[in-house]
């Protein structure tokens, strides 16, 4: 079990840095105190469903990420996050804008990525 919380932690760490966040600023945003996110970073202690949902969103990343580590379509997951919650209008924009990049990036000729 020890080792499931030392994962958790180093899969939150590195969420934390990814979104250029220090711990008090997490903390603060998830409405936990400070020791505490401390404590679940260092794999010390386990944090409540509750607490895994709020970091999940101060974060802006799925609960999986946090839980799991970096695993196969989680940048899918976690467009899914960041986009919940929000207006169709402003969805559908973002899809708009994503459909043009992805236009740049592949070519006409079997998808290729450049």
């Amino acid at each position: 079990m020890e080792n499931m919380h030392k994962e958790v932690g180093a899969n939150l760490r590195k969420c934390r840095i990814e979104a250029k966040l220090t711990q008090e600023q997490v903390a603060e945003r998830a409405g936990i105190s400070v020791p505490f996110y401390r404590n679940i970073e260092s794999g010390n202690r386990m944090m409540s469903i509750e607490t895994l949902i709020s970091l999940s969103k101060v974060l802006g990343v799925s609960t999986d990420r946090i839980l799991l580590g970096e695993i196969q379509n989680s940048h899918i997951e976690n467009i899914g996050v960041l986009l919940r919650d929000k207006p169709e209008t402003f969805i559908i924009k973002v899809e708009k804008i994503v459909r043009s990049i992805m236009d740049i990036f592949l070519d006409g000729e079997g998808g290729k990525i450049y």
